[in-house]
């Protein structure tokens, strides 16, 4: 199953136009994402329980 992604131009406002998200990373093109991690400190160390992306 393909991921689409809004197109936006260099100031960050939607072009109207979509683009599957291999063909965004492979050519450049310029798009929104968010990344959420859920992490927590567990003695001395961290660990990530989530990472969406």
């Amino acid at each position: 199953m393909s991921e689409f992604l809004d197109i936006v131009n260099e100031n960050g406002l939607p072009t109207g136009r979509i683009v599957e998200r291999s063909i965004a990373h492979l050519e450049g093109i310029w798009h929104r994402t968010s990344h959420v991690w859920l992490v927590r400190r567990k003695e001395e160390t961290v660990q990530v329980l989530l990472q969406i992306m």
